[in-house]
């Protein structure tokens, strides 16, 4: 049975946009071996998020199409991310509160672009 991401429900959503916009990490190519920019189980989120796609199809189907056509590079090694980059186009980080060892977590503080 597929993934279907067109019925992700609300929970599965908010994870996708969580994961997208609240880490640095990203994705590169070295011959065939795909390796993390950043923290690795930041790279991981973003690559699940890859994996989830977007609930808008008409997104889901440019963003298919754009790395058919790019074979996922941005540039000689940088993967392109589009899922990632859709759900960061729908809102706008306005600060991030670096990891803290003594709050024991990092924060974004993240402002939606349509409200």
């Amino acid at each position: 049975m597929g993934w279907n991401c067109s019925k992700m429900d609300s929970n599965l959503l908010l994870m996708a946009e969580i994961c997208a916009i609240c880490n640095d990490a990203g994705v590169f190519c070295d011959g065939r071996l795909f390796k993390a920019t950043g923290l690795p189980t930041e790279a991981a989120l973003k690559v699940l998020v890859e994996k989830m796609g977007v609930p808008d199809s008409k997104a889901r189907s440019k963003i298919r199409d754009a790395q058919i056509v790019s074979s996922y590079l941005i540039d000689r090694n940088t993967v392109k991310l589009g899922c990632c980059d859709w759900w960061m186009k729908r809102s706008k980080r306005v600060a991030t509160l670096e990891f803290d060892r003594v709050r024991k977590s990092m924060g974004v503080i993240v402002r939606e672009l349509n409200g």
